[in-house]
């Protein structure tokens, strides 16, 4: 456990590199003799960010359940030349690995390739996006996304997209995030829930309106999960109600804890901020987690979806240290 300490320094030393390089106003600065761009110094310290984490997480053994129990097994069919549909799995996660074992790579090669894109794409979305790239490299760790990482490949593959496309919501283009959310698909179907969300970003409600909501729609969770059920039954994701991934009532109170301080700090902020279609998505989803941890049973792995959502957490608390 001592590595990724080191790994979390490593990986904020140069983000705070990177920081102070950005800070400069000149487009060239000089390394002793040698005369560097800017732009190129940037990317540079950004790689080097990314690569420490990258690299230890592509080079772990037996991390997780999942390990031998789906991505290992998973790799080993479609060896064997199994089908898609035989394999069971989303094609992007499925090409990805046929394309590896063309070139005569193993499962090594299967976790250092996807480690490098969910460090590539967080990272990405950090320096793009963040108002503290500092700040969100390190929540990125104690936030628990690495570690959840090591576990969970497909969805976080999946979320790193997510996390990519909502410069879109900044930027209006709807079109582009949905691209973002189609290739987040590709890895891991449940990241679909994040397209009709977008909406989110167009809803300038008051806080205190969220709050009656969050209370409002509380009282009516006998009523809301038996709709929800019925709407997934049209679904593959119908399968999970009445299994072993179906929860009793649970409030998730250390989740409330931590989602309700986020919401009551971003609502503080609505009026000189309403008009910013990211914070309104932000805030909206922050609602919307505050609701789950009170009713955390109103969907099967729940959880699961949860760490789509709390995406935002990783560029809310820097813009609300700015702020």
């Amino acid at each position: 456990m001592f590595i990724y300490f080191w790994i979390l320094l490593l990986s904020l030393f140069f983000a705070y590199l990177l920081e102070q390089v950005r800070a400069l106003e000149a487009d060239t600065f000089r390394i002793g003799r040698f005369s560097v761009k800017k732009t190129l110094a940037c990317r540079g310290a950004l790689m080097l960010c990314a690569l420490p984490s990258a690299v230890l997480s592509g080079f772990r053994y037996a991390v997780g359940v999942d390990y031998f129990y789906t991505y290992v097994p998973l790799y080993q069919k479609i060896a064997s030349g199994m089908s898609l549909r035989e394999v069971g799995t989303e094609p992007g996660y499925y090409f990805l690995n046929k394309l590896i074992i063309l070139l005569g790579g193993g499962t090594v090669w299967v976790f250092l390739i996807t480690s490098l894109m969910i460090a590539g794409l967080f990272f990405l979305a950090f320096y793009q996006q963040s108002e503290s790239f500092v700040l969100s490299v390190a929540m990125f760790f104690a936030a628990e996304s690495y570690f959840v990482s090591l576990m969970y490949v497909r969805q976080f593959i999946a979320a790193g997209f997510v996390i990519f496309g909502f410069r879109y919501i900044r930027e209006k283009k709807f079109w582009k995030y949905a691209l973002c959310i189609g290739a987040a698909f590709l890895f891991h179907t449940s990241a679909v829930i994040m397209l009709p969300l977008y909406v989110l970003c167009l809803l300038p409600i008051h806080p205190l309106f969220l709050a009656g909501g969050i209370a409002a729609l509380s009282l009516l969770h006998d009523v809301l999960m038996r709709l929800l059920q019925s709407m997934a039954s049209l679904t593959p994701y119908g399968a999970y109600w009445g299994s072993i991934f179906q929860q009793g009532f649970r409030f998730y109170g250390i989740a409330f804890f931590k989602y309700a301080i986020l919401f009551a700090v971003a609502a503080f902020f609505y009026k000189k901020n309403k008009k910013d279609r990211f914070y309104l998505f932000c805030l909206n989803t922050m609602a919307l987690l505050v609701y789950i941890a009170c009713n955390f049973d109103i969907l099967p792995q729940t959880d699961r979806i949860c760490w789509y959502l709390e995406l935002v957490v990783l560029l809310l608390v820097p813009m609300l240290v700015r702020r």
